[in-house]
């Protein structure tokens, strides 16, 4: 089995989380292919994995998180892929190779797209509240503001009050010492997904292209842990790059921070 379906498989084994009964045939498909490769290398089996994802997606519309759609999108990738090239690892490799860009451009423009009309991501607001009441980014505004850990505790503190009184409105603890990093957050995460996004599109410069998506994945997944949303783009990354004229530092890149991805996602936010 090659390195992209092994790590597909565990993202499919980690990543995802549909429930009840789907989610026992879901897990239970993915380790018999992991247990045995053969199962990974057919196409049926990417089909049925899509098929189960999207009916989680469905089931819960609502409060699936974006990456999910993302993961989908993949696992079809792959069906089509073992589908079109009849076990051929080149053609297969170019087939996924292609999806990956795609896929990767696709994500990141449009994610620029859905930021730019809300108005309350473009005006900081939405980074200011995530500083303030994001467990995840605790060390991180800690040490990057003027912010202690007192304030992010009567912020939530406040948040807790205000669910259990149902309340609409709370104030917010803070606010001054995040703004300049939450504004400088906000354009810098629209920047590196456009410049990521026109260059994967445009596929002239691939070199740049990974290296302004390697810093994206360090900066972004070192303080916010999606877990999913990194190991997917460790899937899509590295599939693109096996196909292009890049250093083996490079290509390797990817399935290291897949690892990594796990210490990453360790909760530091409770250790201070």
């Amino acid at each position: 089995m090659t390195m992209l379906l092994r790590m597909s498989l565990l993202l499919a084994l980690l990543a995802t989380a549909p429930r009840g009964h789907v989610a026992a045939a879901f897990h239970c498909l993915v380790l018999l292919a992991l247990f045995f490769p053969k199962f990974g290398k057919h196409q049926d089996f990417w089909l049925a994995l899509t098929s189960l994802q999207g009916f989680a997606i469905f089931y819960s519309w609502g409060s699936s998180d974006n990456h999910k759609y993302l993961i989908a999108y993949w696992f079809f990738t792959l069906y089509l892929a073992l589908l079109a090239t009849k076990q051929n690892k080149d053609l297969f490799k170019d087939f996924c190779a292609q999806s990956a860009r795609y896929l990767i451009a696709g994500s990141m423009l449009f994610a620029v797209l859905a930021k730019a009309i809300h108005p309350e991501y473009m005006n900081g607001d939405f980074f200011r509240f995530t500083l303030l009441m994001d467990g995840r980014f605790k060390v991180f505004t800690i040490l990057l503001t003027e912010v202690d850990k007192s304030v992010l505790e009567a912020n939530a503190a406040a948040m807790k009050l205000m669910r259990d009184s149902q309340q609409s409105e709370m104030l917010l603890q803070g606010l001054a010492e995040v703004n300049a990093l939450a504004l400088f957050l906000t354009w810098w995460t629209i920047l590196i997904e456009a410049i990521i996004g026109v260059l994967f599109l445009c596929n002239k410069k691939p070199l740049f292209s990974h290296l302004c998506l390697m810093v994206f994945m360090i900066t972004t997944y070192s303080v916010a842990t999606v877990t999913g949303f990194s190991l997917v783009l460790c899937c899509l990354g590295y599939a693109h790059a096996q196909r292009q004229d890049l250093p083996d530092k490079i290509k390797l890149f990817y399935p290291c921070f897949f690892a990594f991805t796990f210490v990453l996602g360790l909760s530091f936010g409770e250790i201070i």
